[in-house]
């Protein structure tokens, strides 16, 4: 897996941040302020790639009486 940081520069001198996992764009990673791009990058990497972490908060299974 590969995780990069990247900063895009317009030719209006407006600069922009976001991060590719595998060559792909991870959406919601895209900003315009380097820290806030470089802090969703480091939850990223430290998510091992994934932009989104999913938790079962509470489970339960019952049986269907015939």
């Amino acid at each position: 897996m590969k995780i990069e940081f990247f900063k895009e520069t317009k030719a209006n001198g407006k600069e922009l941040y976001f991060t590719r996992v595998n060559s792909s764009f991870v959406d919601g990673s895209l900003e315009f302020d380097h820290d806030k791009a470089k802090a969703t990058y480091d939850k990223i990497v430290a998510n091992g790639g994934k932009m989104v972490v999913e938790e079962i908060l509470e489970s339960v299974e019952i049986e269907v009486a015939q």
